[in-house]
């Protein structure tokens, strides 16, 4: 039972297939394997579990966009244990070939696929399912909140679903837009290039 990755069209970020079985007693998941991980940060460190979470989120909330600037960049590996949310990374580094795009997929309890998410990159989700969503976390760096921001989640061109019925913090509608913070990273001199 071997955990594998698909590639996406944002370098270094991977859709991960979830190896699980089931027998009369429920299933079994396989969702982390080391050695089946592709290097995620620019300088080839391996992933190396820093810090976890779970969140829980009711229908219609949005999430994000967040990621942590350096020196406390991260990597992430996402994993919906409960009901289905849409999931979406953008890239905002500067040097990428594919600055400013995003990627989308949907996650879910039963669909056995989870996410990693490279430095340099914003994650944010929307819960779909009419049920509240719990989503598993892990990180390659502790929570810095001095290094903790992101984008405005209608700033980046995604087509949100329930866009016109979402819920959203103060703090993620206050975040910047993707024009201000892509401004602010090339005056920081492009931290993730």
């Amino acid at each position: 039972m071997s955990l594998n990755t698909e590639t996406t069209p944002i370098s270094g970020c991977h859709l991960l297939e979830l190896p699980s079985s089931e027998d009369a007693r429920g299933t079994f998941t396989k969702f982390f394997q080391l050695s089946r991980f592709p290097s995620p940060d620019e300088s080839g460190n391996s992933f190396r579990i820093r810090e976890g979470y779970l969140t829980t989120s009711k229908p219609g909330v949005i999430r994000g966009l967040h990621l942590q600037v350096p020196p406390s960049a991260l990597s992430k590996i996402v994993i919906c244990l409960a009901g289905e949310v849409f999931d979406v990374v953008v890239d905002l580094r500067l040097s990428s070939e594919t600055l400013g795009q995003h990627f989308t997929t949907r996650l879910s309890a039963s669909g056995a696929t989870g996410m990693l998410v490279p430095p340099g990159c914003a994650h944010g989700f929307c819960v779909t399912s009419h049920t509240e969503a719990t989503l598993l976390y892990l990180t390659t760096c502790e929570y810095a909140p001095q290094d903790d921001t992101g984008i405005r989640w209608d700033t980046a061109g995604v087509a949100w679903p329930k866009a016109g019925d979402v819920t959203i913090s103060e703090r993620d509608a206050a975040l910047p837009t993707l024009h201000d913070f892509m401004e602010l990273e090339r005056e920081r001199g492009a931290q993730f290039s």
